[in-house]
């Protein structure tokens, strides 16, 4: 679980630990000043927090294979199944957007950038194939790019499992998608 400890309180969650940090740099907003688009990257961000985070867990998939006694192959049908339905709202609220930057909301990474390249990670980590999703890999090449991004990578963190997929390396997004046809 992410924390963050400060003056020896601990912080969890990312999203606790981001909005303290939105509040102690204003100076650096990683949330938009409109609120309604403001808006717009909490329910892009909650969706993946709230929705589709909670798949990657590894105590939500043993007991499905545990307590319930589904198969890998069950386990996976039903992670791939509802990543899908969880990644093509996301599409679709990217397709939605008034002014399409290279990051989810615009020219600058905001929350939701900050918990897609997560997501997106996680889907390659449990084999989901995200073809299909051109807006959201586009934002991801986007991230990739960005300095925070690529020091923050996995693969530079100390707690890093070489069995993980470094997320630098990750196949680009492929060439003139816009997402699902």
């Amino acid at each position: 679980m992410p924390a963050l400890e400060v003056d020896g309180v601990i912080i969890a969650q990312s999203g606790a630990i981001l909005e303290y940090l939105e509040e102690l740099s204003p100076q650096s907003p990683l949330l938009p000043r409109d609120p309604l688009i403001r808006a717009q990257v909490r329910a892009f961000s909650q969706l993946i927090a709230c929705d589709l985070h909670p798949l990657n867990n590894h105590r939500v998939r043993r007991y499905l294979s545990g307590s319930m006694g589904r198969s890998r192959r069950e386990v996976q049908a039903w992670y791939e199944h509802w990543v899908m339905v969880g990644l093509s709202s996301l599409e679709e609220m990217l397709a939605a957007r008034p002014d399409p930057g290279p990051f989810c909301f615009g020219d600058r990474p905001t929350f939701a950038d900050l918990h897609l390249v997560p997501q997106l990670y996680n889907c390659r980590r449990f084999g989901c194939q995200l073809r299909s999703y051109g807006r959201l890999l586009s934002v991801e090449s986007a991230c990739r790019e960005h300095p925070a991004f690529r020091a923050a990578a996995p693969e530079h963190l100390p707690d890093f499992d070489v069995k993980d997929p470094p997320w630098l390396n990750a196949p680009p997004a492929p060439p003139g998608r816009l997402g699902r046809r």
